[in-house]
């Protein structure tokens, strides 16, 4: 469930981590280890 947060918030946000943290209440640095946790590639990955 956490996982498709996280996916579905980049998508919105074209992969850009600050933006979809922002949205996610998180901070990137949280989001970032999350990512890796989850194995989730961003396309696009911009910061």
């Amino acid at each position: 469930m956490i996982r498709d947060h996280i996916v579905e918030a980049l998508k919105l946000v074209g992969g850009i981590r600050t933006q979809a943290a922002q949205l996610l209440g998180i901070h990137r640095n949280r989001l970032a280890r999350l990512i890796e946790k989850y194995g989730i590639e961003v396309s696009g990955d911009r910061g």
